[in-house]
């Protein structure tokens, strides 16, 4: 009997499984479902649960995310990347008009400065405006600015251990420090005994002092390989032992620095130049080791020194005077005739430094006041380069230098003379006090080496330290209020720095990266990337850390130093809170230090006497 059932003979409906081999659905699956029916707008009627974005068809791909925009830089002046020089000559001999006779040790109290004598009183007192105006600026967002408003801030330092390298070759481009010299270096095994004294006597000679770690012997050394032809060549420092010791062993090992440059530090092994025993020393070991060169002496001596002036900065140059004297004298001492001479200084507006100048004004056949490119603007940092040795100086003028560092050493409070100087960036040398609070208690200070009056009459050289001052004190001015800006408006837009930085490095004849303008953009990317990120981690500690007083930015402030300390702190946090305390009464608020002369002895750190 045949069935009712229609299907009983078809064969697929016979050979379907009763039971179904897909599994029962999730909860999340079921729950899924529930949305599509409840929204069945929102969901793809021929998908599985999963939604479509309701812009986008289903058969579309997304479109790939906008390219970043290319980054605007700054072109509202131009930015050279020649060094301008003026030099000042002296014609007359070095001890014409009897300004030797009138020498002396001027001793006075301490009190204010007449700054109307080498610089316009107003142009000073706006300057120092400016530096107040900023000093409570934070040193996270200072160093941002820093980073953006200085259009040479990306020339860094080349090949080199440091940027202080980068600077030399700026003054020796600007300044012709190192002449080209015919002696090429020996190939190895090839000369006799004979030869290679020849070959010594021949060299190219130079002294290093307060530069450690060694970026100005570095740039000498590396230069005298990289010549065509190159020269022979060798070299003699004396620094603070200590971190800022020279770094020879992180020199390029085809330099031979260890071999081609004698650190040297004094009668007490130290290395410090305050000391009279030591700077004889030093100069009686150069004098020996070049006497094989006639009269003896080297032909270029550098001084690249500096100090910790945390607290008192607008009194920088006050507190370098000695430094800058002892320098002098020994340069003095192992400088040959004809031989050039570089020493950085700060401001020019103290008797006692221009006083300085002018000793070294009547015994080079030129002088010349200049401010690097590779020096950051914001900063009182100059150089006075000498071309030119005329004759060794007198007895007589060295026993009077002698004499004025003696009586600078016996003036420190608190016998600080005899306490060891520190080879630190960080630390306050042995007797630093503010010139407030000398002025308070009275204490005297050497404030001349000279009858003021010797400086004063002679109207050329007058003339260009005024204009000197005047014209880098308002360059100074523009820097720092040009930092404020960039530290008010992070969307402020920077110079090409990298364009800028691959012209000045051709200039001096460094080697220059290949031109990558896709790089250039990324660099940018990632720097924005970067100061986002800053932010936003500042934001969120901030949010989370309850307030104490401020202490939770400094706890997490970013370092541009990398110095770390036993409490786990950084270096600024830990001197940011000493400042805040010392300025409180001075600014009326926290005291960031907006205007640290900075850069020479370490990578990106101020200089500091080494």
């Amino acid at each position: 009997m045949a069935s009712d059932d229609p299907y009983s003979n078809d064969p697929e409906y016979l050979a379907t499984p009763l039971v179904s081999p897909i599994p029962p659905p999730t909860p999340l699956a079921r729950h899924q479902q529930q949305l599509q029916q409840q929204h069945p707008q929102q969901y793809d009627h021929r998908s599985s649960s999963r939604p479509e974005p309701p812009t986008t068809h289903r058969d579309h791909r997304p479109s790939a995310p906008p390219a970043l925009p290319a980054p605007v830089f700054r072109n509202d002046k131009p930015i050279t990347h020649q060094q301008p020089v003026q030099w000042i000559s002296s014609d007359a001999g070095v001890e014409d008009g009897g300004w030797l006779d009138k020498l002396a040790v001027v001793v006075s109290k301490v009190g204010e400065l007449d700054y109307g004598l080498f610089c316009d009183p107003d142009v000073v007192t706006e300057l120092f405006k400016t530096k107040t105006k900023i000093s409570v600026i934070v040193p996270h967002d200072l160093y941002r600015a820093r980073c953006r408003a200085n259009p040479y801030e990306a020339i860094g330092k080349s090949v080199f251990v440091n940027r202080s390298a980068v600077k030399m070759a700026n003054l020796d481009a600007a300044c012709g420090l190192l002449r080209p010299w015919p002696s090429p270096p020996l190939e190895a095994g090839a000369a006799d005994e004979a030869g290679t004294a020849e070959a010594h006597a021949n060299a190219f000679t130079f002294a290093d002092i307060c530069a450690g770690p060694g970026g100005f012997a570095e740039y000498i050394l590396w230069r005298s390989v990289q010549q065509p032809g190159g020269f022979q060549c060798r070299g003699w420092g004396m620094t603070l032992r200590g971190p800022q010791d020279f770094a020879l062993a992180d020199m390029n090992p085809d330099l031979h620095a260890t071999e081609r440059f004698t650190p040297i530090y004094g009668a007490d092994n130290t290395g410090d130049i305050y000391k009279e025993v030591n700077i004889i020393a030093f100069a009686e070991k150069v004098q020996r080791e070049t006497a094989d060169r006639g009269g003896g002496g080297v032909d270029l001596v550098t001084a690249d020194g500096g100090l910790n002036v945390d607290g008192d900065e607008l009194h920088q140059e006050d507190h370098l005077r000695q430094l800058v004297l002892c320098q002098v004298l020994t340069m003095f001492l192992t400088l040959r005739k004809g031989g050039d001479f570089a020493i950085k200084v700060f401001d020019l507006y103290a008797p006692f430094t221009v006083q300085l100048v002018y000793i070294l004004f009547r015994h080079f056949t030129k002088i010349a006041i200049v401010k690097p490119f590779t020096s950051r603007p914001a900063n009182a940092e100059r150089y006075i380069v000498c071309k030119s040795l005329k004759s060794a100086p007198s007895q007589r003028l060295v026993d009077h230098l002698f004499a004025v560092n003696a009586r600078l050493s016996e003036l420190k409070p608190d016998g600080a003379a005899n306490v060891v100087v520190e080879s630190s960036h960080t630390v306050t040398q042995p007797g630093f006090l503010p010139r407030a609070v000398r002025i308070e208690r009275g204490m005297e200070e050497v404030s001349g080496i000279m009858d003021l009056n010797v400086v004063l009459s002679d109207q050329s050289f007058m003339d260009r330290i005024k204009a000197s001052n005047n014209k880098l004190s308002m360059c100074q001015k523009e820097a720092l209020a040009e930092l404020y800006r960039y530290a008010s408006d992070r969307a402020k837009p920077t110079y090409d720095q990298v364009g800028i930085s691959r012209r000045c490095l051709q200039e001096w004849k460094l080697p220059v990266p290949p031109e990558d303008p896709q790089r250039r953009d990324m660099r940018h990317e990632a720097q924005q990337q970067q100061q986002y990120r800053r932010e936003r981690d500042e934001r969120d500690s901030h949010n989370r850390t309850p307030h104490h007083h401020g202490r939770e930015r400094d706890q997490h402030r970013f370092s541009p130093y990398g110095r770390s300390s036993n409490d786990g702190r950084d270096g600024d946090a830990r001197r940011d809170d000493g400042r805040n305390r010392r300025d409180q009464p001075r600014y009326g608020g926290g005291g960031g230090d907006a205007y640290r002369s900075g850069s020479g002895g370490g990578s990106h750190r101020p200089q500091n006497y080494r």
